[in-house]
């Protein structure tokens, strides 16, 4: 295996960061799926409007508590990112 002139050849990887945000996944869409399938159970309809415009470039933590106020579920935001995570990891 040939090596660019500024490897060193005993040089070991010792991490890869992976972005699949949209890169080789379509998270957003399978996001909005959940939230709307998790809303349902309260009762709440999903704003595609403010989602379309709100939540982009936010944390998890941001996001979280952002919907729990938004939507006024009887939830901490931590709550929230309990119920919802398994329902990603299904998807």
């Amino acid at each position: 295996m040939s090596c660019c002139g500024s490897c060193k050849p005993k040089t070991k990887v010792l991490a890869v960061i992976l972005d699949l945000d949209g890169t080789l996944l379509d998270t957003e869409n399978a996001t909005k799926g959940i939230l709307k399938e998790f809303l349902t159970r309260y009762g709440k309809e999903v704003d595609r409007e403010r989602e379309d415009k709100k939540r982009l470039g936010m944390t998890q933590k941001e996001s979280a508590a952002g919907i729990v106020k938004d939507y006024d579920l009887p939830l901490t935001p931590e709550q929230f990112v309990n119920e919802i995570t398994p329902m990603y990891r299904e998807k």
